[in-house]
Formats: C-alpha cells, sequence, structure tokens
C-alpha cells in the first residue's frame, strides 16, 4: 500500500505523541515512586509571626532586647542620627516607630518580596517577607544630635545647626566619642519561601558592586547551650570592607556579619542554601538571611567584634522564634 504525504506525517505524528504520553507518564510515575519534587511549597510562618500586609514587613519582632546592668532592656528600637536619612528612608513617619525601615516599592521588586504570590499568600501566612531595624546598645554613650528638623531648614541654619552639634561632639572625651560610634547596630532579616527562590544576596558582591573593597574575611563563632541542637554553635561570616566617600574622599571601614537559615538550619555558604532548596528530594522550603552591623565606621576590628558577639548572643534567639524551626520542616519533608 502506498502512504500519501499527509497519511505518512499523521502516522509519525501519533507515534510522536504516543511517545510523549509514555515519556510524561513514565516520568510522572518515577517522580511519585522516588518522591521528587520539582515545584517546591511555601513554608507556613510560626503562629505569632505578624507581617504586614500591605508593605511586607515584620511587624512582631521585639522593640526592645537584652538586659543591661541595672535591669533595664539593653538594645531598644532607635533611628539613625541623621535626619536626612531617617527623611529619605521614612523612618518614624505614617506612624511607624523609629528605627524600622520600610522599604519602597522598587526595592521590594529588586528583592522580590511583596510581589506577584506574596500578595495573595500573605493571607494564608506563606508570604516572603522582611524585617529592617536599627536598635541602639544603652550601654554606650549617646551622639549628640542636631537640634530641629534639618530636612526642613534652610541651608545657613543647617550649617548652624550641624556646626552646634559638631562642638558638643568635640567637648567629648576620647573615649565618650568612640563608646558613641558603637552604639547603633543596624539588622536585617530576609525571609524567602516559594518554588522560585534564585541565588541569595550576600555583601560579598552587593557592597563590591557598591564600590566597596573586601579587606578581611573571617568568621564570628559563638555558642548557644540553650538554641535547639542545630543552633547551639554557629559561625557567622564576618566582612570587613573599606569605601571611599565620593564628595569627602574618606575611607570608612565597616564590618558586615551574616548567616542564612536554610529550611530550620545554619548556613554560611550562599551556594549550599541555593543547592538544598533546589534538592529533587526536598519538598517544603525556605531560606532566611540574618545580617547586622554597626552603623559607623568600625576603628577597632577585635573590639567590633566582641560587640557584635554581644548583640548575637542577645539577638540571635529573638530571631529563631520568627522563622520555622528545623523540626518543623523536618515533619514536612517526611
Amino acid at each position: 500500500m502506498i502512504l500519501s504525504n499527509d497519511s505518512k506525517f499523521n502516522k509519525t505524528f501519533l507515534i510522536a505523541c504516543g511517545l510523549l504520553l509514555v515519556g510524561t507518564l513514565s516520568w510522572e510515575w518515577m517522580m511519585t515512586t522516588l518522591k521528587w519534587y520539582t515545584r517546591k511549597e511555601r513554608i507556613e510562618w510560626p503562629a505569632h509571626v505578624v507581617i504586614d500586609e500591605e508593605e511586607f514587613y515584620n511587624r512582631s519582632f521585639p522593640k526592645s532586647f537584652g538586659e543591661r546592668y541595672d535591669g533595664a532592656p539593653r538594645y531598644t528600637l532607635g533611628s539613625p542620627e541623621d535626619q536626612m536619612l531617617n527623611k529619605i528612608n521614612k523612618f518614624g513617619q505614617d506612624g511607624i516607630p523609629d528605627g524600622y525601615q520600610i522599604f519602597r516599592a522598587d526595592l521590594k521588586e529588586s528583592l522580590k518580596i511583596g510581589i506577584g504570590q506574596d500578595k495573595p499568600m500573605v493571607l494564608k501566612r506563606k508570604s516572603n517577607w522582611y524585617l529592617s531595624r536599627t536598635y541602639e546598645d544603652r550601654t554606650m554613650h549617646e551622639m549628640p544630635k542636631a537640634e530641629g528638623d534639618l530636612a526642613e531648614m534652610t541651608e545657613a541654619q543647617r550649617k548652624a545647626a550641624c556646626e552646634k552639634r559638631d562642638e558638643a561632639w568635640m567637648a567629648m572625651g576620647e573615649e565618650q566619642r568612640r563608646s558613641a560610634r558603637r552604639r547603633q547596630w543596624h539588622l536585617s532579616v530576609d525571609y524567602y519561601t516559594s518554588s522560585e527562590l534564585g541565588v541569595p544576596h550576600v555583601p560579598e558582591k552587593c557592597s563590591i558592586e557598591s564600590g566597596a573593597t573586601l579587606k578581611e574575611s573571617g568568621y564570628l563563632t559563638l555558642e548557644f547551650p540553650s538554641l535547639p541542637k542545630p543552633w547551639r554553635k554557629v559561625e557567622f561570616k564576618a566582612l570587613t570592607f573599606t569605601k571611599r566617600n565620593a564628595q569627602s574622599g574618606k575611607i570608612r571601614t565597616f564590618t558586615q556579619y551574616y548567616l542564612f537559615s536554610c529550611n530550620g538550619r545554619p548556613e554560611t555558604d550562599r551556594l549550599a542554601v541555593r543547592a538544598t532548596v533546589k534538592k529533587l528530594t526536598v519538598r517544603y522550603v525556605y531560606y532566611s538571611k540574618i545580617q547586622f552591623n554597626l552603623l559607623h565606621d568600625t576603628d577597632n576590628p577585635e573590639k567590633t567584634n566582641e560587640l557584635a558577639k554581644d548583640f548575637l548572643r542577645n539577638v540571635l534567639p529573638e530571631i529563631l522564634t520568627q522563622i520555622p524551626s528545623a523540626e518543623t520542616v523536618d515533619k514536612l519533608n517526611s
């Protein structure tokens, strides 16, 4: 029998469709049998965690923590001394307490927070979210502040207010000035849970891309006997950078500390985090980046590391209450 070209095409097409169907069914059978998951499922935050449904920032993290020698909280919310910075970043505006930083829409989009499926998922407690705050160490001296709102002043008024502030700064002793520079810490926590997690952002990339130079890389190691087992000994990456001010030409030195919680376990390698959340045998995934730094220059790296340990000793137990534990994730993936 002689087949027309159309008949040959139809026969080839049917064979191809059959092979594709067999391949699809075989793949589905293999994925089910081996318990492989290409689609990742979101993980719900702990029940007490509160995330703003419009801005996607964490509202339940404590406003103060730690204990001072007199029983008062050691670390409390506080906005940066730079009032122009407060104005730009909306610190303390629209009923939001000092110390909170609310990200602009374009920044949230670049961080993949509050976009796409996050909007419906926030109502189900399964969206991405962030925390960005400034905390003051109340055991340190307070830095003099300019009187009035610098952003609302004329140039002459601003100059006079800044000169008065600088005079008060110079009137302080050297030890008091060192103490004041070590007063404020910036804390950042990002929580990601979805099928499209991507590669985590880290200071090695972001700070260098912004013009900084990496001078030293190491680890800040601390033990927490009372925390769950994966967190009883942690190593935070400690990175010291230098960066030249484009206007003044002055070079500042600063140190960034960071660590990931990947499905409830500590990890410093971002590629290891990516490998974990992409594993075919893992269905439920999240990672959270925990990062902090002094807002002012690092004038003594050893002293800064000691103060960082104090801050971490007090803040890490609070952070772990805001994210799912390894035990919770393991139960979901069992």
